[in-house]
């Protein structure tokens, strides 16, 4: 359930979640989470500059890249209407947000969406059934 975009970044949590951790537990601020990425290029003049700067500034809010391929083989339904699919792991939501809001990713995600179809979601480290010993169960 969408709930807005905020510089490009379909988000699915609660805007205070991403704009600031008033009110947020010490788990909700020390979670990792993950920024899921699916990009459709409609035009490639933004990527080399993108692909050579975006993973610095990740890397200065503690993310790093999962992945970030083209290789994509559907195993269930059909195939996303997709060019790449990018995975990056950070250490809080702060941390991702942080990323979200930095002045030096601005001109590069604003190229990015010129560029391309995209959605970005930001899935946390929990388990939704609560079944998963090594994951925490999710709050309703």
């Amino acid at each position: 359930m969408p709930l807005g975009l905020i510089r490009g970044f379909l988000v699915t949590m609660p805007y205070s979640t991403l704009v600031g951790s008033a009110g947020l537990s010490k788990k909700e601020t020390d979670m990792a989470v993950y920024l899921i990425a699916n990009v459709k290029v409609t035009d490639e003049a933004w990527i080399p500059s993108y692909a050579a700067n975006v993973h610095e500034i990740v890397h200065k809010h503690g993310g790093e890249y999962l992945s970030r391929s083209a290789n994509i083989t559907p195993i269930e339904g059909p195939a996303p209407d997709t060019t790449l699919i990018a995975i990056i792991k950070f250490p809080s939501m702060n941390a991702a947000q942080g990323f979200i809001k930095d002045p030096d990713y601005a001109p590069y995600g604003k190229a990015r969406q010129q560029g391309s179809g995209s959605h970005f979601y930001i899935i946390d480290d929990t388990d939704v059934a609560g079944s998963i010993p090594y994951l925490s169960k999710a709050e309703s």
